[in-house]
């Protein structure tokens, strides 16, 4: 979950910056925004425990609990492909309420 909201962190910020751009430019009264952040919805790729790289999964190739703990402070860096585990799915797949 920490990997997901760093990427929405990320793309928020970026979308800051385009914002203070056009914002500079003394277009944003003129500008329409649209911003949609997605991944194609919840899938189960991610087994039980989750993987350090999605693409084993497809090539039958099993991951080990133990090897996805040891690199959990790696996961979301340039050296994992990581998927969520499957019950993170149906969270991934409701709106969060706005209370």
């Amino acid at each position: 979950m920490e990997v997901y909201a760093a990427a929405l962190s990320y793309c928020d910020t970026q979308m800051g910056r385009i914002l203070d751009a056009i914002n500079d430019m003394g277009e944003l009264d003129n500008t329409l925004v649209i911003y949609i952040q997605g991944d194609n919805g919840a899938s189960a790729e991610g087994t039980p425990q989750g993987l350090l790289n999605e693409m084993s999964i497809f090539n039958n190739i099993p991951e080990d609990f133990n090897q996805v703990l040891t690199h959990m402070d790696g996961l979301g860096g340039p050296l994992t492909f990581n998927h969520y585990p499957v019950g993170w799915g149906p969270r991934y797949g409701h709106a969060v309420p706005m209370d």
